[in-house]
């Protein structure tokens, strides 16, 4: 109301102007007060309403990441193999944040045609008829913009899957950059990740084609509007008068921000919302994981029974349980009920139970009828120890998950009573110190504590570390070894207080034998004696003392059981040699009951340390430096060129525009009629005072007569129509320029990554990385072409304003200078505020989306502990961190807009007492299009304002990208003018010359003095402690950190002079932690494509995973899930090794490769190295002793030196020595076996 109450004062002033007009001085002054009084109405009015919508934005988005990280925490296992980090990251980092603007502008979806309406309505009171003419080109422009807005929420459909694909991509690169390096794989990456981003900026430049669309449509419209109904007034034989025109221009003026700026902005980010929501909807709220509980009273026990539920005659049903064991109507659980105040608190009332459970993961499997689990039955009574062996894939882990309730039953029931804890096979650590990873919530008690680090062998570990049990883990554990990270792992499960229920997934498999002895005995049967312990190991050495072993087979995991009193005929089965447990795997379950032993635990003394801080994200300090804009707006200069020469061609037809309308007698008395819409108009107004006092004196025989208006019409409508082309091919070059810019930068960033050395990542959660690649990539791609818009031409715009007011009227440059300075100061103010304001939001940002990819790698052992609610509180933490840095940026730019206004409210309060003061000396309508303009400065001084902030702001998105450009690359990949042999490495001959090596430079070495030859086609076993260097030896042969001191050499070759492709390409390794890329399994195999279907599947079948590929849907052409998570470790590690039978290569790296596997995998693996690598040196890192007992020399490492280096016989031969130690302690059968293999 009071926006449209504005033009209509204006008209009653402006008739105090007018020749012989009736209006006296003093209404003029009642109408400027009028005009002012609503301006400064409208300021206080729109600043709080814009305030309001901004929160509710924020709130929107804000609850939305809750409620995503609440789904989160409950997604199912098949629900996570669905989707990707990545995925859940891109939706909780890019598709929120249109909540923010949805809030801000979703009011004028109403308010725009409602003031539409109003606004047609007056026009109709002045113009009549003519005013239709006008109403249909409003119509029209609805019409399109309404177009646009739906194609705009389709090409943002598509476009929000290819970030998806390429954050997912990313995220996949990012986690196994180490695969990628050792592997040199980082060319075909490249190439996939280019590929899926030119997908995506095929749609980026639409949706900025359509943006560009947009904006030009929100200036020409009201030049059109102008256009069509004055000339339809005139033809209709009305009769213009200044009064009449200015007030209908401020009209449409009125129209030309709620209809062309934010009603289409409305359209666009509601179209934006509603994929949006979808997209979160279907990614996560629709395949969220919901517990099916029933709490069942069996002689005063409470049991958990999860599985295929009737509840009231209705199959199915899900619903969660209450204190009474009965379920709510509503089939949700009472919200005064906690789950954790369920269990006994008794450890002899607890137990497992199983009655003929059948389940599996996929609906594939299930339709195949080939179970995960089938017709299981079994019971674990307080006390005792089952151990759970079986070949690989066949189901032990999904064991454990049925009793954690990640695997669903489809039939039977699985009853748990107590506090079920978790140890993984892949041991899950989290950025913080490794006191926080055991602690894991609890609170710290020393003895306690103390007890547990001794039992899971970590104190000598601590002692040896600078800050202790303080270190920082780093992200994904880089700090600590895989035995380290799988002991920290087990002593969370032990230090859990009231837990009775222990599921450990083979964590004695990363250590070496000795260590796994002692963890056995002092933790796993003396410590938690009295607890039920569930172990899976594929070290039969240790189920002698289980009181019950689970044998799961491979077909159909067909489980059975024999009678307790069979244990001593079957006894003699564990005391026989490793070949004859090997083959146990055909016999059935047996239940042994054998005595347990604890021996003393020594307590650990922690020493005081001041623990160290993590490192938190970088920000920049200061102005966003010029070299930053420059690589961003001039990186091609020719372009840039076109851009300028667009720009001033545009900015010559508005003038020509002008310059008509002086000139032309139709329009002669209402010479500014289409100046307020342009930028320029000091032309114009000297036009005014001489050009039109010429033609109204003089005849002009250059000009067409005074009465032929079709020339004059056509002429300006040429005009008019040049100017809109112009427009339109300024703002699409400008968003198309603005594209490239991103094209560029996300390719040089993505360049700087796969080329940074391992330790950038070892101290860079991918989360921070990734956040580069989502949010601030989004930013530099959607918003800043669109801001940067907005800023050059509004200000052009507030130019020509102030120009234009001071030429007209002098007096007015005595409040344009103060206002001016208080401008300039004001501007500088905020900018240096919100820069730094919006650096913070950048890096409170990374936290949240490092949390949530943390929660979602370890989502099994978060729920297994209960830790939900805590880990929900500290991502609230992290967000409310990130949300009280946006709230900052919320109230600055309010702040800001509310002052600027205020500014432009006292600028048109002057002006219009200037004028009435001088009105003598101003013609009505230079003060009409004086003040027409001036009221277009409310709202626009401060957007304009605001936007170029915002452009600096969004420039710290630029700038941290950029910051990506210095990391120190690591060495070349490839080097020109290199002469290797041809073939080479054609030996494998491998020397260590006195190498040492640090993590980082200037730290403390890892490796010293290594000195060792390694001969051709040499079998080599390395052993040692877990931390005695043994991962770091091989990470010097690949070069993944460059060593300090020393050299290696190959086949007489030293590596340091070597592209790093070159090395890398030569060697093959089977890593410790094996990982597959979502993609197609042949993908997995070759992704350069440099072998034949036949040769991919031989490779299969020489590790026996042909059958298991068989079976999948596409065979090699099948997709895997992210990390291949939907194959068990051991199928992963297998899937490795088939890659390096394919590569052929003369030197061979196993890392730990068959810790996670059973013994007849491990034997295949050996007999395929054997068999395919029998000409190639051989270096196996193993804890599993017989696993290198055959090899042709061991080297036995500690603390980071080769101890002991020799025949396997030979080092057996001395008393003392650490091999013989080890032997010695992995039990008194099998080191008889291996030394007779020895």
């Amino acid at each position: 109301v009071l926006r449209t109450t504005n033009p209509i004062l204006l008209r009653w002033l402006l008739r105090y102007f007018e020749v012989n007009s009736d209006v006296t001085m003093a209404s003029a002054y009642i109408y400027a007060s009028g005009i002012f009084l609503i301006l400064v109405i409208l300021t206080f009015l729109h600043h709080v309403l814009f305030y309001y919508t901004q929160r509710l934005g924020w709130h929107l988005r804000a609850a939305t990441c809750a409620l995503m990280y609440q789904k989160t925490l409950r997604l199912s296992q098949k629900a996570l193999a669905a989707t990707t980090t990545g995925q859940i990251v891109n939706l909780g980092s890019t598709d929120v944040i249109r909540f923010d603007w949805l809030g801000l502008f979703l009011h004028y979806l109403i308010l725009g045609p409602l003031q539409a309406v109003v606004v047609a309505y007056l026009l109709w009171t002045d113009l009549g008829v003519a005013t239709l003419a006008g109403v249909g080109v409003i119509c029209f422009v609805m019409f399109l913009q309404s177009f646009v807005g739906r194609q705009f929420g389709k090409i943002r459909a598509g476009m929000a899957i290819l970030s998806d694909e390429r954050i997912r991509t990313m995220n996949e690169v990012l986690t196994a950059m180490r695969i990628i390096k050792m592997y040199a794989w980082e060319k075909p990456f490249e190439k996939l990740v280019s590929e899926v981003r030119r997908k995506e900026i095929e749609k980026v430049l639409q949706s900025s084609i359509l943006k560009a669309c947009n904006f030009a449509m929100m200036f020409v419209s009201s030049r059109l509007l102008n256009l069509v109904t004055f000339v339809t007034f005139i033809y209709l034989g009305g009769e213009l008068t200044p009064s009449l025109v200015f007030s209908a221009v401020a009209l449409y003026n009125v129209l030309r921000t709620s209809m062309g700026l934010f009603f289409p902005l409305a359209v666009e980010k509601l179209s934006e919302s509603l994929i949006s929501l979808k997209r979160i909807q279907v990614g996560i709220f629709y395949i969220c994981f919901v517990k099916c509980m029933l709490c069942n009273h069996i002689k005063g026990k409470k049991l958990y029974t999860s599985g295929k539920l009737t509840i009231s005659g209705k199959p199915n049903t899900c619903g969660k349980l209450n204190i009474s064991g009965k379920l709510n109507t509503s089939g949700k659980l009472n919200t005064s009920d906690h789950r954790h105040k369920l269990p006994p608190k008794s450890y002899q009332d607890c137990g497992v139970e199983l009655n003929d459970f059948t389940a599996w993961w996929t609906e594939d499997e299930a339709s195949a009828n080939m179970a995960t689990l089938q017709d299981i039955t079994l019971k674990v009574e307080p006390g005792q120890l089952l151990a759970v062996i079986g070949p690989v894939g066949s189901g032990k882990s999904s064991f454990l998950n049925a009793i954690l309730r990640e695997l669903p039953a489809s039939s039977g029931t699985a009853k748990v009573v107590g506090q079920v804890t978790y140890a993984g096979q892949v041991p899950w650590v989290f950025s913080g110190s490794i006191r926080e990873n055991i602690l894991f919530g609890e609170a710290y008690d020393e003895k306690r504590y103390n007890e547990v680090v001794a039992v899971c062998c970590l104190d000598k570990d601590f002692l040896s570390f600078e800050y202790g049990d303080l270190t920082l883990v780093g992200q994904r554990g880089v700090t600590l070894s895989g035995g380290q990270k799988a002991r920290v792992n087990l002593a969370r499960a032990v230090y859990r207080r009231g837990t009775n229920i222990f599921l450990l997934d083979d964590p004695l498999s990363a250590v070496d034998a000795s260590v796994a002895q002692k963890m056995f005995e002092q933790c796993i049967c003396g410590y938690l004696d009295n607890k039920i312990r569930i172990l899976v190991t594929h070290q039969l050495q240790f189920i002698q003392k289980a009181d019950q072993v689970m044998i799961l087979k491979e077909v159909s995991n067909i489980v059975c059981y024999e009678d307790p009193h069979l244990r001593a005929s079957q006894h003699c089965l564990f005391s026989q040699g490793i070949q004859s447990q090997v083959m146990s795997f055909d016999s059935h379950i047996l239940v042994i009951l054998i005595s347990k032993s604890f021996q003393p635990i020594t307590p650990f003394f922690q020493a005081d340390f001041v623990a160290p801080v993590e490192d938190e994200e970088e920000n920049a300090q200061g102005s966003v430096k010029l070299i930053i804009y420059k690589n961003y707006f001039i990186h091609n200069v020719f372009f840039f060129v076109i851009l300028v020469i667009l720009a001033m061609a545009d900015h010559t037809t508005y003038l020509l525009c002008d310059w008509w309308i002086a000139v032309s007698e139709i329009f002669y008395s209402t010479v500014a009629l289409s100046s307020v819409q342009n930028v320029t108009t000091l032309p114009t107004i000297l036009l005014n005072t001489s050009m039109v006092s010429y033609l109204n004196t003089t005849s002009n025989p250059l000009l067409p007569t005074k009465f032929d208006n079709t020339f004059y019409i056509i002429v300006y409508a040429s005009l008019v129509g040049l100017c809109t082309l112009l427009l339109y091919a300024r703002s699409i070059s400008q968003f198309y320029y603005c594209v490239q810019s991103g094209i560029r930068m996300h390719d040089k960033m993505f360049n700087a990554i796969l080329k940074a050395p391992m330790r950038f990542f070892d101290v860079n959660p991918v989360g921070k990385i990734l956040n580069r690649f989502s949010k601030d990539m989004g930013q530099v791609d959607e918003l800043l072409p669109q801001t940067f818009m907005d800023f050059i031409y509004i200000f052009c715009m507030i130019f020509s304003i102030l120009i234009l007011s001071v030429t007209i009227n002098y007096f007015v440059i005595i409040i344009v200078i103060p206002l001016s300075i208080y401008f300039i100061w004001l501007r500088q103010y905020y900018i240096r505020t919100s820069r730094d304001i919006k650096r913070m939001e950048g890096a409170s940002r990374s936290p949240v989306f490092t949390h949530l990819s943390n929660t979602i790698q370890g989502l099994s052992t978060v729920r297994a502990f209960n830790m939900q609610d805590k880990f929900e509180e500290e991502f609230h933490c992290k967000q409310d961190l990130h949300s009280s840095a946006w709230f900052l940026f919320i109230t600055g730019s309010r702040w800001l807009a509310f002052r600027l206004d205020a500014i432009c409210a006292i600028f048109i309060g002057c002006v219009a007492y200037f004028s009435i003061l001088t009105s003598s000396l101003n013609a009505v309508d230079a003060v009409g299009l004086t003040l027409t303009y001036a009221i277009l400065l409310m709202g626009m001084f401060q957007w304009g304002t605001r936007q170029s902030a915002e452009v600096e702001n969004l420039m710290t998105s630029v700038e941290r990208i950029q910051q990506y450009y210095a990391i120190e690359p690591e060495a070349p990949h490839e080097i020109e003018g290199s002469s290797l042999p041809q073939g080479w490495p054609n030996y494998g001959v491998i020397t260590f010359n006195n190498l040492s090596y640090a993590h980082y430079k200037d730290g403390p070495n890892i490796l010293h003095g290594i000195r060792a030859h390694i001969k051709a086609h040499e079998k080599v076993g390395i052993v040692g402690r877990t931390g005695a260097g043994k991962s770091s030896l091989i990470s010097t042969l690949f070069r993944l950190n460059e060593y300090s001191k020393g050299e290696i050499l190959i086949d007489g070759i030293d590596v340091s002079s070597l592209g790093l492709t070159e090395l890398r390409s030569a060697i093959s390794i089977i890593p410790q932690d094996p990982i597959l890329f979502a993609g197609t399994m042949r993908k997995n195999l070759d992704p350069f494509q440099l072998y034949s279907d036949e040769e991919v599947w031989n490779a299969l079948e020489q590790v026996q995973l042909k059958p298991a590929v068989q079976q999948l849907p596409l065979k090699l052409a099948s997709e895997l899930a992210e990390s291949g998570s939907n194959f068990s470790v051991g199928q992963r590690q297998l899937v490795c090794l088939a890659r390096a039978v394919l590569r052929k290569n003369k030197i061979l790296i196993i890392d730990e490769a068959t810790a996670n596997v059973d013994m007849r995998t491990d034997l295949l693996i050996q007999q395929t190295i054997r068999r395919n690598f029998r000409h190639c040196t051989v270096l196996t890192i193993a804890h599993r002793l017989h696993t290198i007992i055959d090899s042709d020399r061991v080297m036995v490492l500690d603390q980071g030196r080769v101890a002991e280096f020799d025949q396997p016989h030979i080092l057996l031969d001395q008393e003392n020595g650490l091999f013989s130690d080890m032997v010695a302690a992995s039990g008194q059968a099998e080191a008889k076996a291996l030394r007779e293999i020895a």
